[in-house]
């Protein structure tokens, strides 16, 4: 072949390469974006039972996940990904433009991974697919195990089990839960402050999650699958150290359910705050979109191009530097209320993080209790109504100040409400 035969070709390779991972970086791009204005993190949305959802994470991990915040060690992959482009780019140089276009879609891939860690340090991560069901043995081929490797010939019986199992380094924990409602579809748990909802970095065991088995498991029940092993049941998440109301669902039919009224943004939430300083107004609303903080990533705050966030706030009371406020949100956003709140100049008592300092009576934590919950009742579609009182903790600090309200919730449970 001429040189500049071995030329052209040589630049029609690079070109294929190069086009490729344009459009698969913008296509990256793009669709991450639209998953981060759509759904919360850790909101999954079902689109085959188990086999696709839709998953909003935040990925601080490399090599799939596995070691988590192990930044110099995703860079390490990401170096060691782009050298071995490098290299089969050369060695499938003049073997056609298909290869070089399978080289471009991982550079791509690759390119749009690693935006996202220098811009968010975290790489976004939103499709849970079906090569689980294969490899948790939920895909039949003739009654047997499929492998991934396996080809159909054509006229085998081919079965799915979409609800996915435990899983198995979960071990279920006799942890106690104060439970405000429960029947045969899901159940309204009073979370105390402290309680992680879900295993993840640092809180291997101890969680609700944790709990929650152990709950099923000396009952005999069942938790919810469709959100993907490691969050049975769990379709919404509190702070660690913010209490209150939490649902889980034991079906998976109620999981969807209560996925669907999330998503359709038809359960109701309502939460009390103690904030330090003044209201300037007994009610308002804060339209301001939330995104991660750029002096600190394990904040959150207004910023222009976040996402669309909206909470509702009434104030219930004030005194002694102090006001007591009840507060909606009408999004879902991470820290939503702390992050709002700070915005306003009246951050949370007790809320460190966000400059609320230290509550009355010396509360080391934040001022903030999901104190209603309302939602279609999956069982047959009425709707159910949650209440819970304040803790003894945020109680101690309230009366600290000589404030009390008639608005707040005595004891916890819950009963269907008349027809809307």
């Amino acid at each position: 072949m001429s040189s500049d035969a071995s030329r052209s070709r040589a630049s029609t390779d690079l070109l294929a390469l190069g086009l490729t991972a344009v459009v698969v970086f913008v296509a990256d791009q793009v669709t991450k974006a639209l998953i981060v204005a759509t759904l919360d993190v850790h909101q999954s949305v079902p689109v085959i039972g188990d086999l696709v959802v839709l998953w909003h994470v935040q990925n601080r991990g490399a090599a799939f996940g596995q070691f988590q915040d192990a930044a110099p060690l995703f860079y390490v992959v990401t170096l060691v990904a782009f050298g071995m482009i490098a290299y089969f780019q050369r060695a499938f140089a003049g073997r056609g433009t298909r290869l070089q276009m399978l080289l471009g879609l991982i550079l791509g891939g690759t390119l749009g991974n690693l935006v996202d860690r220098l811009r968010l340090g975290y790489v976004t991560d939103f499709v849970s697919v079906g090569i689980g069901v294969i490899a948790d043995g939920r895909a039949l081929v003739g009654g047997r195990r499929a492998r991934a490797s396996d080809r159909l010939r054509g006229g085998e019986l081919v079965s799915v089990r979409l609800s996915a199992p435990p899983d198995p380094t979960l071990q279920p924990e006799a942890i106690p839960l104060v439970v405000a409602y429960e029947d045969d579809s899901i159940l309204i748990i009073d979370k105390p402050a402290g309680l992680v909802v879900h295993p993840s970095a640092g809180h291997d065991t101890g969680t609700l999650v944790h709990a929650l088995l152990g709950r099923a498991r000396d009952r005999g029940e069942p938790l919810g699958s469709v959100a993907g092993v490691g969050r049975p049941g769990i379709v919404h998440r509190l702070d660690k150290d913010t209490s209150g109301l939490l649902v889980v669902a034991k079906t998976d039919a109620a999981q969807a359910s209560l996925m669907r009224q999330f998503g359709e943004r038809t359960i109701e939430k309502e939460y009390v705050a103690l904030a330090r300083g003044q209201a300037s107004a007994s009610r308002g609303r804060i339209e301001a979109p939330v995104g991660c903080d750029p002096r600190d990533r394990q904040r959150m705050a207004v910023v222009a191009g976040g996402r669309e966030a909206v909470t509702e706030y009434e104030t219930l009371g004030s005194g002694g530097g102090y006001t007591l406020l009840a507060l909606r949100p009408r999004s879902g956003r991470t820290h939503q209320l702390r992050a709002h709140l700070a915005y306003l100049d009246l951050p949370i008592a007790g809320d460190l993080r966000y400059g609320g300092g230290s509550g009355p009576g010396g509360l080391a934590r934040q001022f903030l209790h999901a104190t209603r919950l309302t939602l279609d009742r999956p069982l047959d579609d009425r709707r159910l109504g949650a209440w819970s009182e304040l803790p003894a903790d945020l109680a101690a600090s309230l009366a600290v100040i000589g404030l009390t309200s008639d608005r707040l919730p005595v004891g916890v449970g819950a009963a269907v409400m008349e027809e809307r």
